[in-house]
């Protein structure tokens, strides 16, 4: 009888054990502490690529972080992608998961850095050499490309409205497929191949050229 009890006892816990809750990842934002060793980090890469907005599933931040996987360990050595933006905490378990999960595998050259004073993200932009705005949603005009372009950054993009449309009137803007990691790794690695870019100062006239090429896309006459 005690030899039963035993194993009982045994039993149950063995069942207790596989009923305990997984430990889910979890990803923090960068703090003062770790800050010197992710700066160091971006000043030492030859491409540094910066992502402003939301961390949500529509913003295609994980397209981004499934891209960087993609690269082998010498083109992850030189790079350095920083993410910039808020709102992890509140979105689906799902994602959060798969976010953390991307984060691990790519902490090598990416930083995740949280929320930021949108008053000083031109001054946060200009540490990049490329910002990237990888929506998989139709989006009309990001404020984001508006604001890169303004201080002459070149932008990566997903092929897809107001984000597609800004690349008729900007040689500054390169396209990817829209949700597809293995088209955004091969344009990393295009970028990588060629020579640093020059940024510089958008034309002011650039806006009035933007609106006669969308004008001009669905065959209506400006004149009238």
């Amino acid at each position: 009888v005690q030899r039963a009890s035993e194993i009982v006892t045994m039993s149950d816990g063995a069942g207790n054990a596989a009923k305990a809750p997984k430990v889910r990842p979890e990803v923090k934002a960068r703090t003062d502490s770790s800050s010197s060793q992710a700066d160091q980090k971006q000043s030492t890469r030859s491409l540094r690529i910066g992502y402003f907005g939301q961390i949500n599933p529509y913003k295609g931040v994980d397209i981004l972080l499934d891209a960087i996987s993609l690269l082998d360990e010498d083109q992850r050595s030189k790079i350095f992608v920083g993410l910039h933006g808020a709102n992890l905490e509140i979105q689906e378990q799902a994602f959060q998961d798969r976010f953390a999960g991307l984060m691990q595998k790519t902490d090598d050259c990416v930083t995740y850095l949280g929320s930021y004073d949108n008053q000083r993200v031109l001054e946060l932009m200009a540490s990049y050499d490329w910002i990237i705005v990888p929506s998989i949603g139709w989006e009309n005009s990001p404020v984001v490309i508006q604001e890169a372009l303004s201080i002459g950054k070149h932008l990566l993009c997903s092929n897809i409205g107001g984000m597609a449309e800004k690349s008729l009137v900007s040689s500054m803007v390169v396209l990817f497929e829209p949700g597809n990691p293995t088209d955004l790794a091969e344009k990393i690695r295009t970028i990588l191949a060629a020579p640093p870019p020059t940024n510089r100062t958008v034309a002011s006239s650039s806006n009035a050229q933007f609106v006669q090429s969308i004008v001009a896309c669905y065959g209506i006459n400006s004149q009238t």
